[in-house]
């Protein structure tokens, strides 16, 4: 059962494929491959950034990147990140606002990543949470 369900979810995935060998799938996957993250100078990765020099040394399209985890064929996890903080001006209070439903109108952005974002911001709010109850006398 488990493998029929893949099987099927894997074909259509490449229904508009269909008509391509395995051959030149590979070949173009090769060649989105040859464009994305993957492809930059290991210092300017954001993964290999942030091991090396820590998360000062990132933007915030650096750190949505991370949570995002991985782009499409024609935009890597950052440039979507960029036009996702672009699209409210850059403040990362009014993305965190933002809900399934407006995530989700990124290309790209799915219930998966719609659900990493929204619960890297959810995680953000209960550590500050606990912070504004405090009161210093």
């Amino acid at each position: 059962m488990v493998l029929a369900l893949n099987s099927l979810v894997q074909s259509a995935a490449y229904l508009d494929r269909k008509d391509k060998t395995v051959r030149e799938l590979y070949r173009e996957n090769k060649q989105q491959r040859e464009k994305g993250i993957k492809s930059w100078e290991p210092e300017k990765r954001p993964r290999e950034k942030m091991f090396d020099l820590g998360t000062d040394a990132m933007n915030n399209a650096e750190l949505l990147a991370i949570i995002i985890g991985t782009g499409i064929p024609d935009e890597t996890a950052v440039a979507l990140a960029e036009r996702m903080l672009n699209s409210v001006d850059n403040i990362l209070h009014h993305l965190s606002a933002l809900n399934y439903a407006d995530l989700c109108r990124f290309k790209v952005t799915g219930i998966a990543k719609s659900n990493s974002i929204i619960a890297a911001f959810e995680i953000a709010r209960r550590i500050y949470s606990p912070m504004r109850i405090i009161k210093i006398n």
